[in-house]
């Protein structure tokens, strides 16, 4: 098994979600199955379409995390969004061209509506996990205690054209970012300064 993983790392893909399940074989007999669903690292790049325009970039997050942005910048970490495991990205929103406005009345809503959604199923499978044993009370009252930290969140606005660490022109300044067909957003998978 470890062997496949490799190789399909080395192909430029990754083990976005593994099920494990029982199908019976040509034999009669019950298999253990394990299937695999993959997708490719790198997926379209855009960075020169970041770059070719004013360099802006909007990241939305809660609250709770803009003093650690501000202090470390963006650092790349696996959201489990999609249920699927994912390398470590951090998203961003591309408006490319359009006015930034209009833009996000769309956005907006969409992500209170996505986050709102995230923290039911994390109260969920908190009770859930709480009730089978796997957690303790008192990781159950903290989860519950912030089932409405979705409702706080801020768009941040990102120059990563910004004169501190880019230079025109010299490639090794730029961060490289990717389209994401599966959200309506673009990913790096580098660190990005505060």
């Amino acid at each position: 098994m470890h062997e496949l993983v490799t190789t399909i790392k080395l192909l430029g893909y990754f083990v976005a979600r593994k099920t494990k399940k029982q199908e019976p074989g040509d034999d009669g007999q019950m298999y253990d199955v394990i299937y695999f669903t993959l997708h490719p690292k790198y997926i379209i790049d855009v960075t020169d379409k970041v770059y070719g325009t004013d360099g802006v970039l909007y990241h939305l997050t809660l609250k709770k995390n803009l003093k650690k942005i501000q202090e470390k910048g963006f650092i790349p970490r696996n959201s489990g969004t999609y249920g699927d495991d994912y390398p470590d990205r951090v998203y961003f929103f591309f408006t490319n061209g359009r006015p930034a406005d209009i833009f996000f009345q769309s956005k907006a809503a969409d992500f209170a509506q996505y986050l709102k959604t995230e923290y039911e199923q994390r109260v969920a499978q908190a009770e859930e996990d709480y009730e089978a044993g796997r957690i303790s009370k008192q990781k159950r009252d903290y989860i519950v205690s912030h089932r409405e930290d979705y409702r706080d969140w801020v768009v941040l606005k990102v120059d990563v054209k910004d004169r501190r660490s880019y230079i025109p022109d010299d490639r090794t300044t730029m961060y490289r970012f990717f389209d994401d067909p599966r959200s309506p957003g673009i990913f790096t998978y580098e660190n990005i300064d505060p």
